[in-house]
């Protein structure tokens, strides 16, 4: 860490900071809107999740786990190419450039 941040100083240290940040901010959206609405669905008109049984709210944390992962996978991959980049020799700008190099070169599956 020392090198780093003697060689490239905070932007080397927080290289990729703006895609996790995006990557958890939207994820965790996803997962507890994932886990209320099923929590909501699940329970009914005039219930909460205290009158659920342990089967439903797990089923409830399977859909929020859904959530958070199929959200954030794309952007942990953009993430962690940013993270791998050389800091002397970058090959991305940023992520979003990182973002429309990596759909030209591998599609978008």
């Amino acid at each position: 860490a020392k090198k780093v941040l003697r060689n490239h100083g905070l932007r080397g240290i927080y290289s990729g900071y703006v895609a996790t940040l995006l990557r958890d901010i939207q994820g965790y959206a996803w997962f507890f809107f994932g886990y209320e609405a099923t929590i909501y669905y699940l329970a009914g008109p005039g219930k909460t999740k205290a009158d659920l049984d342990y089967m439903q709210v797990m089923i409830a944390g399977v859909v929020a786990g859904f959530g958070l992962w199929g959200s954030m996978f794309p952007i942990d991959t953009i993430k962690s190419k940013i993270q791998a980049d050389s800091l002397s020799k970058p090959e991305f700008k940023g992520a979003i450039d990182c973002l429309r190099r990596s759909l030209a070169v591998e599609g978008h599956a």
